[in-house]
């Protein structure tokens, strides 16, 4: 058996890092990527460097490091800070850089702004290179855990529920502390109890202080409740998660390539969220009109009118009817007169309103339709599970409601593109790379940390699409416009050049 002598091992080491990074990396792609975005152009800390002062770590380079992490699953800023001394591509990346964890984790933090525009930047960029087109949107929510655990989350009723158990503390200490505090002649160990008992009951007077605190909290809060480590964090869930403290983030992808327009954080539920999310996705491509495929969530006639006021127009799948029982009338054996604006029940009455607007939930304001016909009707025991009379409850919006519902069952196949569209991103996302909590805190900064996971996500697309070729050809082409003011003959005349909109 031979072996390697001294000499063929040390010119083994002595190479250069470029061969150690493969022509298809990602790593090769980060740096290309990078390297043709307009950096100066978005803000970020230390892309002008000052006279005086240590010279800082290029943004340029962090960025790279960020992109390349969120790709392969690394978002801690101390494994980040570990793969610039081990990981070979990441060397080759950062030139040999080795920030530290609080140098990486404080530009996270510090370029918010920085980062959103370079999001918006690379959405125009692709719709430039019409691989975004913007005729069909689709959004969806996804709930990601909070830097904040269900202990430090309260409401009302937990409150309620602390303040009692606290009380009864207080009253079952002080019992105890009665009869030895009325002892004539106290034994060493009775004062020593006495001392006990009553630093227990200092301790439990503290707790319902704070307890106090926080109730006033709560009540002055906008959604009934208060988290003490992340502010801004509430408590979101659904049937198959559970509940748990985090963040409802919104997302908006483009149909075509399923590439993501927009991310941003909503609140514990979808319902609200639809006319917000078409009017970033409009202001962000900057087209006229659109089409907004959403599931049931969203379902909120409000939302609905939002949309159309924005001349954006929704899908979105309806609610089912609540079931009444079998031998009574439901709700569509009432048929409603616009002209008149009543309804007419199966007995041939007419249903009135008198025009005020009621809040039933947090929905829609709804109408709400009776008749005092009701109180003589033979049928009053079917119509009316309850036995009083009948009342139907109609939504301010039903109208846009309708336009929408009439739409969707024209189209169901064009429906069914919501699913196959928003979920292969989640999916990427969550499941491939492991983002299902926040590693930051504040509503900021998390959704600044996910629109670092869309930069990343859409470039992965983009190579998915174009091939690893034709990425980096595109790429290229884009530094050579951008910095050296050369356009390729080929691209006179079919290509647009790039116009910085910030």
């Amino acid at each position: 058996m031979r072996y390697q002598t001294g000499a063929n091992r040390d010119q083994l080491f002595l190479t250069s890092l470029s061969e150690f990074v493969s022509d298809d990396s990602w790593a090769r792609v980060v740096e290309l990527f990078v390297e043709a975005m307009p950096i100066e152009e978005f803000g970020f800390m230390h892309s002008r460097l000052n006279k005086e002062g240590n010279v800082p770590y290029h943004p340029k380079d962090m960025f790279k490091l960020y992109l390349y992490g969120y790709r392969h699953g690394i978002r801690s800023a101390n494994q980040l800070a570990r793969a610039c001394k081990i990981n070979m591509e990441v060397k080759w990346l950062l030139k040999g850089l080795e920030p530290s964890a609080r140098k990486i984790n404080y530009f996270r933090s510090n370029n918010t702004q920085a980062i959103k525009r370079a999001h918006e930047y690379f959405i125009r960029l692709l719709k430039q290179w019409e691989l975004v087109d913007g005729k069909t949107m689709v959004i969806d929510g996804t709930k990601i855990r909070a830097q904040n655990g269900k202990r430090n989350n309260y409401n009302s009723k937990k409150i309620k529920r602390h303040l009692k158990h606290v009380e009864g503390n207080i009253e079952q200490y002080l019992e105890q502390l009665t009869p030895l505090e009325n002892k004539a002649k106290k034994s060493k160990s009775d004062n020593k109890k006495i001392n006990q008992l009553k630093d227990k009951i200092r301790y439990n007077e503290q707790k319902k202080e704070q307890y106090q605190e926080l109730e006033k909290e709560i009540e002055n809060s906008e959604d009934g409740q208060v988290s003490k480590v992340d502010m801004d964090a509430r408590a979101v869930g659904g049937k198959r998660t559970g509940i748990h403290v985090g963040y409802n983030m919104q997302t908006t992808v483009d149909a075509k390539h399923k590439l993501i327009v927009d991310v941003f954080s909503g609140r514990v539920n979808d319902c609200h969220e639809l006319g917000k999310g078409a009017q970033r996705a409009k202001g962000l491509l900057g087209m006229d009109t659109f089409d907004i495929l959403a599931d049931t969530g969203y379902y909120t006639g409000s939302e609905l009118k939002k949309c159309e006021d924005l001349t954006v127009t929704p899908y979105v799948c309806p609610k089912r009817p609540k079931e009444y029982r079998k031998d009574g009338y439901g709700k569509a054996d009432f048929i409603y007169d616009a002209a008149l604006d009543t309804y007419l029940c199966p007995q041939n009455q007419q249903l009135k309103t008198d025009g005020k607007h009621h809040r039933r939930t947090d929905r829609d304001e709804v109408k709400i339709y009776t008749s005092p016909a009701c109180n003589t009707c033979t049928k009053q025991t079917i119509c009316s599970p309850h036995g009083r009379r009948r009342r139907i409850e109609r939504s301010v919006y039903q109208s846009n409601k309708d336009e929408n519902d009439k739409r969707l069952a024209a189209s169901p196949a064009y429906y069914q593109l919501r699913q196959q569209m928003v979920e292969h991103v989640f999916g990427t996302l969550k499941r491939s790379w492991g983002i299902t909590h926040a590693m930051v805190r504040g509503k900021e900064k998390v959704e600044n940390e996910f629109t670092l996971a869309a930069i990343c996500y859409n470039l992965t697309r983009m190579v998915n699409v174009l091939g690893m070729k034709k990425a980096k050809e595109q790429l290229k082409r884009l530094i050579l416009i951008i910095f050296k003011g050369y356009i390729p003959p080929s691209d006179l005349s079919s290509r647009q050049i790039l116009v910085y909109p910030f």
